[in-house]
């Protein structure tokens, strides 16, 4: 990653960081979640890193009562840890602290299971005036519930590999988020995280992302 951005007659010149060089405290016992949870990417000074994510799902909790909205932030440390080999763990841990998140009360799924319904019903409808109005109007309804849970799926993907991109790329990220927006296969989406990962350059990343 470069170190510096050349504009016309200006030059801009910056420190890089290491984030695994940094103290996670800094980070783990701040009041907002968006800051705790960038502690997966510090120095979690030796700790057991099972009980680190602990503490950090601790503070998710002890941070944010909702449930729609610890499951962002979980959503977003689940993205994260992948940058350092850690989902797995995470995965595990957040299985074990049985966070008691419904899915069904997420507003991204729900937002796209309402349109997906909408759309759904008026496909039905029009089915059903060639198959008969009550088979139709049952085979729409069960294809938008399918469509409104694919549709929660891929925006909450997209909001977190936005935020990985930001804290690994910085302000080189923003071409390569208006890319993520514009992909539709979930699949693709999933892989874009071991991308991420394994790549240290927006020109590295754009190679693999348009090969893949």
């Amino acid at each position: 990653m470069k170190s510096n951005i050349d504009e016309d007659n200006t030059t801009h010149s910056y420190t890089i960081i290491d984030m695994r060089t940094v103290d996670c405290e800094k980070f783990l016992y701040a009041d907002r979640p968006e800051e705790v949870i960038i502690s997966i990417l510090c120095d979690y000074k030796g700790r057991d890193v099972r009980m680190f994510i602990r503490e950090i799902l601790e503070r998710i909790r002890e941070l944010v009562k909702e449930e729609t909205l610890q499951s962002k932030y979980i959503r977003q440390l689940e993205i994260l840890s992948n940058l350092r080999d850690l989902q797995d763990y995470v995965s595990e841990e957040v299985d074990k602290m049985a966070f008691t998140f419904d899915l069904t009360k997420d507003y991204r799924f729900r937002q796209g299971r309402e349109e997906g319904m909408a759309k759904g019903i008026e496909k039905g409808r029009e089915q059903g005036r060639e198959e008969g109005r009550e088979q139709g109007m049952a085979k729409g309804i069960e294809q938008g519930m399918a469509k409104g849970i694919e549709q929660g799926r891929e925006e909450g993907l997209k909001e977190g590999l936005e935020f990985a991109l930001k804290l690994k790329f910085g302000f080189d990220s923003l071409e390569l988020i208006e890319k993520i927006k514009a992909i539709k296969d979930i699949q693709q989406l999933e892989n874009i995280k071991d991308i991420i990962k394994n790549t240290n350059t927006v020109a590295e990343f754009i190679q693999k992302i348009t090969r893949d």
